[in-house]
């Protein structure tokens, strides 16, 4: 395997994969199975590293064909709506209170001096880079002098301008491999 399809199973870089084909969803995600190329795992497993893109688009054609039987792949069932609650009877209306005494005038404080104001934050940064998402919000990322921080973090701070300008350009070279 080249470089490229290491860094993209690894970070979820590849299209999402349904493992039993399209609309089909596993029905037996306990159940172990050997696929080539991947170590024994559970039907869950497959199918969680599927929808994270952490599986090749060649191989996962494959694959609905491979654990169909194993896994118990079936269409997706259609959600089941809502009860519809029973309707709210007519609140009973509050007895008026009498009225409220006049209060006593109190001493007016000093005025105070202005505030400081805060700092202006940079634009709103995307980690990934422009147009691309988070695939594995959970990574963690360790900058030198920094505690480490997840990915869905980071892009929190991105978010809220609390990444400088320059720190963003360079982010999507280094958080790229992990998220």
């Amino acid at each position: 395997e080249d470089l490229l399809d290491i860094v993209n199973v690894a970070c979820g870089c590849n299209p999402s994969c349904s493992v039993c084909g399209e609309d089909d969803t596993v029905d037996n995600p306990d159940t172990v199975i050997s696929v080539p190329g991947f170590e024994d795992v559970t039907c869950g497993e497959l199918e969680e590293s599927g929808n994270l893109g952490q599986i090749k688009e060649d191989i996962c054609e494959l694959l609905p064909i491979a654990i169909n039987d194993v896994c118990g792949c079936s269409p997706t069932p259609s959600p089941t709506p809502a009860p519809t609650p029973n309707p709210t009877p007519e609140p009973t209306p509050e007895p008026t209170p009498d009225p409220t005494p006049e209060p006593t005038p109190e001493p007016t404080a000093s005025p105070t001096s202005e505030p400081t104001p805060e700092p202006t934050p940079s634009p709103p940064c995307d980690i990934c880079g422009e147009g691309m998402d988070i695939k594995i919000p959970d990574a963690i990322i360790s900058f030198e002098g920094q505690d480490p921080i997840t990915c869905e973090d980071l892009q929190e701070l991105g978010d809220d301008g609390l990444i400088e300008g320059d720190m963003c350009e360079d982010l999507p070279d280094i958080v790229n491999v992990a998220c």
